[in-house]
């Protein structure tokens, strides 16, 4: 099934939260994921601090893809969170984590 992984930062967090699920529209389900191991992920974004997603570290993995990501298109992602409730973003295709 193709997957595709997403890096990303969090930033300007003004009360300690949780992240608890992530969703968008170009894939089957997506699930929040620690290294290569699998199984559920407790993450906390604590105030004042900047929290980054990275392939080695927590990341979210987009499972069953339903079209090809294009490089350079943006698409939509939905975070849940357990104090912030939903906040939509996006996600931009892009290759700056390998330079």
């Amino acid at each position: 099934d193709p997957f595709a992984i997403v890096c990303m930062t969090i930033e300007d967090v003004s009360a300690t939260d949780r992240l608890l699920g992530v969703e968008s529209p170009v894939a089957a389900h997506a699930v929040l994921q620690r290294g290569d191991r699998q199984g559920p992920v407790d993450f906390l974004l604590p105030a004042g601090q900047t929290s980054m997603f990275s392939e080695d570290g927590v990341h979210v993995r987009l499972l069953g893809l339903r079209q090809s990501l294009e490089l350079g298109r943006v698409y939509p992602l939905t975070l849940r969170f357990e104090r912030s409730g939903v906040v939509h973003s996006e996600l931009t295709v892009d290759l700056d984590r390998l330079a």
